[in-house]
């Protein structure tokens, strides 16, 4: 029983990523699974699919790793801003 386990949990980790990051918050294509995630959750919110992949690719940027470890206003600033174009997009779409 205990290897049939391992060999499940093995499965579990290399095949199904969001059944494993459900299950046990591992995966072993863990980032694109957050990616896609990331991207279905901005989808969601109306905004079309090309400008949720560009947010996400720009929060994988050199540019942002580097805002994100100096601590930045700018930072601030720019997720400011984001919020601001997603909440003004939610509410274009509610009128």
């Amino acid at each position: 029983m205990f290897f049939f386990s391992i060999i499940v949990f093995f499965f579990i980790y290399f095949l199904a990523p969001e059944v494993s990051m459900r299950f046990f918050g591992i995966a072993f294509r863990q980032e694109e699974y957050v990616e896609r995630s990331l991207e279905d959750a901005i989808v969601d919110m109306g905004i079309p699919e090309e400008e949720a992949r560009g947010i996400v690719a720009s929060l994988d940027s050199e540019e942002m790793r580097t805002l994100v470890s100096s601590g930045s206003d700018y930072l601030k600033e720019w997720v400011g801003a984001a919020f601001d174009h997603i909440d003004g997009q939610t509410q274009e779409d509610a009128t």
